[in-house]
């Protein structure tokens, strides 16, 4: 590594490496040319329309890699292009002025075409861009709207910000970032009040090299990243990106993207066959994923120091308190963290934007605030732009002052810098989180266009680079990526382990390890004492060869770091822990295998860990790179479903040769039978493209029942849906099918549902049409329906009258049954529903009406005494409705009365209490009420309401039905005892009347009755001995 090429900015080193030559290096593709990045190193081109002579008759919209090899290109008719960008999944979104949004793929295929919302086309487009989750627009009457995702219109009119004129640029911001307090390595910036602005003059650098400032002796202070355990789990991260892309299918994207996961301890390896056999593969590591990107100092100084304070703690007397504060903090930590996850989760998706005003000062607005800053800038902003991590901004005015603020706190700038106003920036980018690069093409005195390069703005100071072409900057994590005409560069912050290794007299522990191994390599093998020296710190040196290879590009080096690993690990005295350097191994085999033709992605292992393995995953099966996704998912141990779905995907769309019945094989040939695999994706992917028996056959491998049954409900199966649904014993899947079917029916002239649908469905003769449904493909191995088709329909009504009877829609089950020819339960339907009736005459109606429905079938003995019953209960109505009308008309006691509704007893019992005995006797004949039950209630009522002497003369009337007991019995409950001893008296059975007599404490005449009881039971003794001996006789 060449360390006299580093430049250094306020005490921290830079390095301008190359990692490729361009493969465009014969056309000046950048010249003249509207350009934009994706990512993973996607360039798109859009050719100039006034420099091209057949703009329309060549392809005009070309896509490239980072290196400049072409993946594809097409010709745009369409003219009027407001803006062009790439989304979150690497999709081209370009936006034209005629309102329609058009999305194409890296392969310029064409994914969605829609338009906006009609406010906008009214309005007018004025500015647009395209962001990570939405199309941003700003119409010419200066409303804001956002367009959330990008495969339908779902516009969404922000609040009024006073603009007053057309804004220079617009950006959208991480909510995360405005709320969280940011992890930056440190400020890289002066904040002191005193600092003077320095005015850089540009024409300086247009002949003169920039002098380099080289101070090898002097310590860096920006901290280093180190191989630590991490927080992704890659399960997690996989599934979440699979639900945002079925909601952005649907048009309905409404979450946010979680940044943070829970903490896992294993990754998963359920997966271990290949995409094209079966062969088992072992999994290179199976351990703990650990994080590239945390800001922690590697420092040996500083390690052994730390070491040593934890030394002395272990002494100190309050080591105790020591360790209880500690455990609080610690236990806060955890809430506050669990917090934020919850409010993550039940987040929804809030695009914040980042607007310049044209009158100076800048607002930040989502869908329900906004709020302005800086608005005593009387110099407006014509360019912004944002650190790749998201955690710092950079304006720039037009009076060439560059302001830079943290994203979680705007009210503050927190650095100034000037560049010369006269000369026109064409870019202005991030290097990484700790400079800008800043690229203005100037014309030299001679006419020739030098195309000027400057890294810097800490302490003003400026690193300047010169090229003979136009240039294209990729702003990067660590760095930023210079594409021209001929080569692919990368500047970035030397690492303070690159530094420690390679810079000039080092003598920390890597460099002294890495010269080690170099004269072991040279042939030396005499090194035990210069490795003795060092030995303590071991692992220190060999955590720092680390974690420089995870931030280099040359092939070289990193082989030569991972080498000097693996020398200093024989030399440990304690057992090396390989799971770093295995980790390590994983994300730099990936990286060095992307980087092959076509993919031609150029990055370090330490990107590859902040974009985690299954994002990166992601991208590669947008790419179409199926074989080398489903390869890297089992090297690194984690699940490949979604890359199959996403080869399902792209097979079901592309063999539009090939039949239902070969591309339902070849795909299950391909997956097999995976489990926990999201079938019912892909069954939507095959009815998208137009293939419903392919999809209904494709569900019937998805393991989830109820996205199995919404799948067949959206295919309009519905026969199968049910079916489903009852064997799977989830009543609630029975109901959602039932709701689904009855939101499909037609309604007719009256406003009623025809019901065609369901009663075609819950018929018996359907279940042999869905068996033929199932013979498409011959390998299914699903679980299939073992009852008959009766016993499933039976099971179907019988939710479907249960349904029916929860939600109380008593008329739609009667129209069912009726339409199904099923008269007689529609006749007890419809008597339910007439019991529910509060108005007689409504529940009149709906009896007659059930009683013609029973006449319709034959009558057998139960039909017979249903009918019997509700003609009776009809004439029971107007019988009433007659008695209440009398009533009311002589104005008899009681009025007003209300008799209509009562129950047949009911209305003996009331006809009784007002005194109208003859009517309630004309009941007891009219309805043929059995006598016994009649005299029950005429005595108690009458006792009731104190008709003591009516009922001394119905007791009078003739013979007792039921006896005399239970006329003492009311008698004596409602205090007549005069009455009751005449009763008594009156009744015949002496053991009666004894009983009565006791339990009135009446001795006497206890006495004389039980006299008589014992000279009866003498005088029947005698009798039954004389009867015993005239028997003998005979």
């Amino acid at each position: 590594m060449n360390t006299n090429e580093w430049s250094t900015i306020d005490n921290t080193h830079y390095g301008k490496q190359k990692i490729s030559n361009m493969l465009w290096s014969n056309d000046d593709i950048l010249k003249d040319n509207v350009v934009c990045s994706g990512y993973l190193g996607l360039i798109a081109v859009l050719l100039n329309k006034d420099k091209l002579d057949n703009y329309k008759k060549e392809d005009n919209l070309k896509i490239y890699t980072n290196i400049g090899r072409l993946i594809s290109s097409c010709r745009l008719n369409y003219d009027g292009l407001i803006c062009f960008g790439w989304n979150k999944n690497n999709e081209l979104v370009l936006l034209f002025k005629d309102n329609i949004v058009r999305v194409y793929s890296c392969f310029c295929e064409k994914i969605f075409v829609f338009s906006l919302d009609e406010n906008i086309k009214n309005e007018g487009i004025s500015y647009g861009s395209i962001c990570e989750h939405g199309i941003i627009i700003i119409t010419e009457k200066l409303n804001i709207y956002v367009n959330y995702g990008f495969s339908g219109t779902n516009c969404i009119k922000y609040p009024n910000v006073e603009l007053k004129g057309k804004p220079y640029c617009v950006s959208h911001i991480d909510e995360d970032q405005l709320n969280d307090e940011l992890n930056i390595e440190q400020n890289y910036f002066d904040t002191k009040p005193n600092n003077d602005i320095l005015r850089l003059n540009i024409k300086n650098y247009i002949a003169n090299t920039f002098e380099k400032k080289e101070s090898t002796t002097q310590n860096l202070n920006s901290k280093n990243n180190v191989l630590i355990e991490s927080k992704e789990n890659y399960n997690i991260k996989w599934e979440q990106i699979e639900q945002n892309q079925m909601k952005e299918q649907n048009g309905m994207l409404t979450e946010k993207n979680e940044k943070k996961k829970n903490a896992t301890n294993n990754i998963n390896d359920n997966d271990n066959y290949y995409f094209n056999n079966k062969i088992y593969k072992r999994i290179l590591i199976k351990t703990n994923a650990y994080d590239l990107n945390n800001k922690t100092d590697v420092d040996a100084n500083e390690k052994i120091k730390t070491k040593d304070k934890q030394n002395k703690e272990k002494n100190d007397k309050n080591e105790n308190k020591y360790k209880n504060t500690n455990k609080s903090k610690n236990k806060d930590k955890n809430k506050n963290k669990n917090k934020v996850n919850n409010k993550d989760n039940n987040k929804e998706l809030n695009i914040h934007l980042l607007i310049t005003l044209c009158n100076g000062g800048f607002v930040l607005v989502n869908k329900y605030h906004y709020k302005y800053y800086d608005m005593d800038c009387s110099h407006p902003y014509i360019n912004m732009s944002i650190s790749k991590s998201g955690t710092i901004l950079a304006f720039l005015a037009d009076n060439g002052i560059i302001k830079i603020y943290l994203i979680n706190n705007l009210n503050k700038c927190i650095e100034e810098t000037v560049l010369d106003n006269k000369k026109t920036i064409k870019q202005i980018v991030w290097c990484g989180d700790d400079c800008l690069a800043v690229y203005i093409p100037m014309i030299t005195p001679s006419n020739y266009i030098q195309h000027m390069l400057f890294i810097g703005g800490p302490q003003n100071q400026w690193i300047p680079y010169q090229y003979r072409h136009d240039l294209f900057l990729i702003g990067d994590l660590y760095g930023v990526k210079i594409i021209s005409k001929e080569h692919f560069e990368y500047i970035s912050r030397i690492r303070k382990s690159t530094f420690n290794i390679f810079s000039i007299g080092s003598c920390t522990p890597s460099a002294m390890l890495f010269y080690s191994y170099e004269k072991y390599k040279n042939g030396n093998i005499c090194l035990d004492d210069e490795i003795r020296a060092f030995n303590n710190n071991l692992d220190i040196a060999i955590e720092e060869c680390l974690n420089a290879a995870t931030h280099e590009y040359d092939d070289n080096i990193i082989n030569l770091l991972l080498q000097t690993c693996l020398f200093g690990k024989n030399f440990m005295k304690t057992n090396y822990d390989s799971k770093k350097y295995l980790l390590c191994c994983l994300y730099l085999r990936i990286c060095l295998n992307v980087r092959k033709p076509p993919l031609d992605i150029f990055i370090t292992a330490a990107e590859l860990q902040y974009i985690t393995i299954p994002t990166f995953v992601h991208y590669l099966a947008k790419r179409k790179e199926y074989f080398l996704a489903y390869r890297i998912c089992e090297y690194a141990g984690i699940k490949t479903d979604n890359i199959l779905i996403e080869w399902c995907k792209e097979k079901i769309e592309k063999s539009i040769e090939l039949t239902d019945e070969q591309l339902c094989s070849a795909i299950t040939e391909k997956i097999g039978n995976k489990k926990n695999m999201d079938y019912s994706f892909i069954a939507f992917m095959a009815a998208k493209c137009l293939r419903p028996q392919l999809a209904t056959v494709i569900i019937q491998y998805e393991e989830n029942k109820k996205k199995q049954i919404d799948m067949l409900l959206k295919l309009a199966n519905y026969r199968l849906a049910i079916e489903k649904a009852i064997i799977s014993k989830d009543i609630e899947l029975v109901y959602m099918c039932i709701v689904n079917i009855l939101n499909q029916e037609k309604l007719n002239v009256n406003g009623e549902k025809e019901l065609t649908t369901l009663l075609h469905v819950l018929n018996n003769n359907n279940m042999s049409n869905m068996n033929n449904m199932n013979n498409l493909n011959n390998n299914n191995n699903n679980n299939n329906n073992n009852n008959n088709s009766s016993s499933i329909s039976m099971h179907a009504l019988n939710c479907f009258y249960v349904y029916c009877k929860k939600t109380k829609q008593y008329n739609l089950l009667k129209e069912f049954y009726e339409k199904n020819g099923q008269h007689s339960q529609a006749a007890f339907v419809t008597l339910d529903l007439a019991f529910s009736k509060k108005n007689t005459e409504q529940k009149k109606t709906w009896l007659a009406y059930s009683a013609g429905f029973l006449t319709t079938d034959q009558m057998n003995s139960h039909i017979k005494f249903v009918h019997t019953s509700i003609m009776n209960n009809i004439d029971l109505l107007n019988y009433q409705k007659e008695l209440e009308m009398k009533y009311n008309k002589k104005l008899v006691a009681g009025y007003p009365h209300k008799i209509q509704g009562l129950s047949l007893m009911k209305t003996v019992e009331y006809t009784l209490s007002i005194g109208e005995f003859l009517d309630a006797d004309n009941i007891f004949k009219k309805f043929k009420i059995s006598e016994p039950k009649f005299w029950r209630c005429k005595i108690h009522t009458l006792a009731k309401n104190k008709y003591f002497d009516e009922l001394y003369n119905f007791a009078n009337y003739r013979v007792s039905p039921i006896g005399m007991d239970y006329f003492i019995e009311c008698v004596h409950e409602y205090g007549s005892k005069q009455l009751t001893v005449k009763l008594i008296e009156k009744n015949k059975d002496l053991n009666s009347q004894y009983k009565w007599y006791t339990k009135l404490n009446m001795k006497k005449e206890a006495e004389e009755v039980l006299k008589q009881m014992n000279s009866q039971k003498i005088t029947s003794s005698i009798f039954q001995t004389i009867t015993d001996a005239i028997s003998n006789i005979r």
